[in-house]
């Protein structure tokens, strides 16, 4: 009878397979693409684990601890990154961009927000009011900001009057801080009568924020 053994196998345990897979990251907040207000209190949410059988989480890092408030002390865009290693030496990251704002809540009185088209004889110079959340200094235009240019009218619009009017010679921007609201003096042209014109406040924040006007 022929043996049918196998000679030189080994069917002793094998020693088990390296760990090559990186721990994964959970990042709830900040969430990527979301905006704050300055100032506004937004506790971090992030957690990290290694893959079942793996070889053990070692670290599970983000800029603030998981449960402190991220930073938004400042305005403009923000890059949050966690970072995390598993004891085999592979490590994974993951970054969320969000955005701090300026407390921006419309413009007030005599400027309605769209669709409103103010009215207003051209030449006069309108006093746009606005607030920020407070006292942010007076650099607070984005380069070549305010800006106006012509629009089509809407004639499903509805118009308001604008009575309250500046003269050109005073102060551009100003703050009060008695009333916490802006003042941005807007001179137009008498050769824009009959135009329908958009003006565009872009903050250094990043954000835009648009009046229209009919001149007559």
């Amino acid at each position: 009878m022929l043996d049918r053994g196998y000679a030189g196998c080994d069917f002793g345990e094998h020693p088990p397979l390296p760990d090559t897979t990186p721990p994964d990251i959970t990042l709830t907040k900040p969430a990527d693409g979301a905006t704050y207000t300055l100032g506004q209190l937004v506790n971090a949410e992030y957690s990290c684990q290694d893959e079942v059988g793996g070889s053990g989480l070692v670290s599970c890092v983000g800029p603030v601890r998981n449960g402190d408030p991220i930073n938004t002390a400042t305005v403009g865009p923000r890059t949050f990154t966690v970072e995390a290693a598993d004891a085999a030496g592979n490590t994974a990251s993951k970054s969320h961009v969000y955005g701090v704002l300026y407390d921006f809540d419309g413009f007030f009185s005599p400027v309605d927000d769209p669709p409103t088209f103010n009215t207003i004889k051209a030449g006069r110079a309108i006093p746009v009011k606005f607030s920020l959340g407070g006292d942010q200094g007076l650099d607070i235009f984005a380069e070549g900001y305010p800006r106006s240019g012509t629009i089509p009218a809407d004639p499903n619009a509805p118009l308001d009057n604008i009575e309250q009017t500046e003269t050109a010679g005073e102060r551009s921007l100003s703050y009060d801080p008695t009333t916490d609201r802006y003042t941005y003096v807007w001179k137009t042209g008498k050769a824009w009568s009959g135009q329908s014109r958009q003006l565009v406040l872009k903050l250094d924040d990043g954000s835009e924020h648009e009046a229209n006007f009919e001149l007559n």
